[in-house]
């Protein structure tokens, strides 16, 4: 498909709670999904780089587990099939009608006498055709073919062992005891509905994963002895070379060597005090 309607009030109701950012990649997914006429791939990769998406993986990710529905042949939107249907089915009667030489011919004109007087509003079929595009059955933005299939997060919010083994091999640094926990407690705070709340759960534990690697603040770091013994002997280290360099000037008030922080012995961190 190279052409799809697009209703601006659906879309503005629909999307109204999202980032600039996230809007834009939401257009660029549904342009790809009607242009290829196929779902969006498990493996986004080939996507974001036709789409020019690269730097803005977080956001495909937020998009696709909020308007699409993960599936065996990839990221689904039912509205989005019902529209390539349509067209389908439409193009498939126009070559049925182009193999019978095109549609039948229209009366030139109406016989003498046959003429009415024209007693509806004139207008009517533009007020129609009005109303159902501001009243459609559903956006394009819904993605769903049933609004209720949204919901809050579940009370009881539990990791299954599918979801343990995905974490195990696809966020290995993360604390997932902590974040699920950060999860579930950002979105009953939040009071936001999805229609799918493991991907959204996945969708979190990436990003906590890339924040670990990066050694963003506020995320779970695990604890590395080793780094910690070399951090304290280094204090240590500067503090005297500080010290030194305060006796060469002369001074007469001088660094002191605080070991109250950490110190070495033996090849364990020892508190000094």
């Amino acid at each position: 498909m190279h052409y799809y309607k697009f209703n601006i009030k659906a879309w503005t109701r629909e999307t109204a709670h999202l980032t600039l950012e996230e809007e834009g990649v939401y257009r660029r997914l549904l342009d790809f999904y009607y242009d290829s006429e196929s779902p969006i791939p498990v493996e986004t990769k080939s996507v974001i780089r036709r789409l020019r998406l690269a730097g803005h993986e977080e956001a495909v990710e937020t998009i696709l587990s909020e308007f699409f529905v993960l599936e065996s042949d990839g990221y689904r939107q039912s509205y989005c099939d019902d529209v390539i249907a349509a067209y389908h089915s439409k193009a498939e009667a126009n070559r049925a009608n182009g193999r019978k030489g095109g549609r039948p011919e229209k009366p030139k004109e109406n016989p003498v006498g046959s003429e009415k007087k024209p007693t509806d509003n004139l207008n009517k079929e533009l007020l129609i055709t009005n109303q159902e595009l501001e009243t459609p059955p559903l956006s394009p933005a819904g993605g769903k073919t049933k609004a209720n299939r949204k919901c809050r997060i579940p009370d009881q919010f539990l990791l299954t062992k599918e979801m343990r083994e995905w974490a195990q091999d696809a966020v290995p640094a993360v604390n997932l005891k902590t974040e699920t926990e950060n999860f579930c407690d950002y979105w009953r705070g939040q009071g936001g509905t999805k229609a799918d709340w493991v991907a959204t759960w996945r969708t979190w534990m990436r990003k906590a994963q890339a924040d670990t690697q990066r050694g963003g603040r506020g995320v779970y770091k695990p604890f590395n002895k080793q780094e910690a013994i070399e951090a304290a002997n280094q204090r240590v280290v500067d503090q005297v070379i500080a010290q030194e360099e305060a006796r060469k000037l002369g001074l007469t008030q001088q660094p002191e060597i605080d070991l109250g922080d950490a110190i070495v012995i033996d090849g364990e961190l020892i508190n000094a005090d």
